[in-house]
């Protein structure tokens, strides 16, 4: 008895069958894998949020953050190479990057030059999850810091010793000498960003300061202005917080799981964002209060306004291009009233200045 084969126009349709119902399938698959790397977004939040409550209740409840002082004011347990620098920095943003340098030498084993002819950095934002490492991990660099979208950093913490000669492109630290220290421990940062009034003491105080004693920000997005007056690391406690559910604590600088990457303060970018209470909420930009420019207050200019920049390695401006700026209002990264203030859910609160 003959044994039927297919016919060419069968396999074609099969084929084309075949085809259909991958191109239906690809975009749901895609969807599911970046929801699940969404997942895994909100709970390293979840631990970092969990991590920094541990800290505070071993430390008088004090917020996580870097807490080596300028000319070694009580610092204990530094090395004393380490406590031969500290004794002559006249700024805590110096002193917070040698601590960064005792916590890579206890958990990573790596040593780091120490240039003694220029600033060191500033440290806080992206590398106070650095203190966190005994209660997390337990090393570093750590993964559990980092989202799973953000391909480079994982990149880079795959060598932070060799980083800058196996990948590209580099964040600016990496490749400008006169910044090396900050490239040095850029492998060891997070995605997530830390809000300033955390580390910044004088951003919670409302009024009867002046305003220059406060962390600002210059034109770009990645440069900090900060004095010598400013007092960092210090004096500040959960018991600050005055709306825990509606402040943020943790928020990453970037759009990363829904459509194209983006900068936060686009109105329209979406992002997972740790609270105060502990909670994580995917909230829009566009339903935060605007914030404040804390070091000018007392006059008209509302929100803190600057120019986001991006680098190669950051998403493109809202126009989709890879150079160039625009400008952008601080919305969370800048709460008007520091950890005494709201973003989500209500009025700014007063702080006694004209608001725009």
């Amino acid at each position: 008895m003959a044994r039927r084969a297919f016919t060419l126009i069968e396999l074609l349709i099969v084929i084309a069958i075949i085809a259909l119902l991958i191109a239906i399938l690809l975009p749901t698959l895609g969807d599911a894998r970046r929801s699940g790397r969404m997942a895994v977004c909100g709970s390293n939040m979840k631990q970092l949020g969990t991590a920094s409550f541990s800290y505070a209740s071993d430390s008088d409840d004090r917020i996580v953050s870097f807490s080596w002082r300028a000319a070694a004011r009580g610092v204990q347990g530094a090395d004393p190479d380490l406590l031969e620098h500290l004794r002559g920095t006249h700024s805590d943003q110096d002193a917070a990057m040698l601590q960064a340098v005792q916590l890579v030498r206890e958990f990573n084993g790596w040593d780091i030059n120490i240039p003694r002819d220029k600033g060191l950095g500033f440290p806080y934002p992206h590398q106070t999850t650095m203190v966190l490492a005994g209660y997390l991990s337990g090393k570093l660099p750590d993964k559990g810091v980092v989202c799973p979208e953000d391909r480079h950093r994982l990149d880079w913490q795959t060598d932070p010793v060799n980083y800058r000669d196996l990948f590209s492109p580099l964040p600016r630290e990496a490749t400008v000498p006169q910044r090396q220290m900050e490239g040095d421990i850029f492998p060891f940062s997070s995605s997530y960003e830390v809000t300033v009034g955390t580390y910044d003491k004088f951003q919670n105080i409302i009024s009867g300061i002046d305003e220059g004693n406060r962390v600002g920000q210059f034109r770009s997005h990645r440069k900090w202005a900060v004095n010598q007056r400013v007092q960092l690391g210090v004096g500040v406690t959960f018991e600050k917080v005055a709306f825990p559910s509606q402040k943020v604590f943790f928020m990453d600088l970037y759009q990363r799981h829904f459509g194209r990457d983006m900068f936060y303060a686009h109105r329209e970018a979406r992002q997972p964002l740790l609270f105060f209470d502990g909670s994580v909420q995917v909230l829009q930009t566009q339903d935060a209060n605007k914030g404040w420019d804390p070091r000018a207050s007392n006059s008209d200019a509302g929100a803190m306004v600057y120019d986001y920049e991006p680098e190669a390695w950051e998403p493109p401006l809202k126009n989709g291009s890879p150079e160039g700026s625009e400008t952008v209002e601080g919305y969370y990264r800048w709460t008007r009233g520091g950890l005494r203030g709201i973003d989500f859910g209500a009025e700014e609160i007063s702080t006694g200045q004209p608001r725009r």
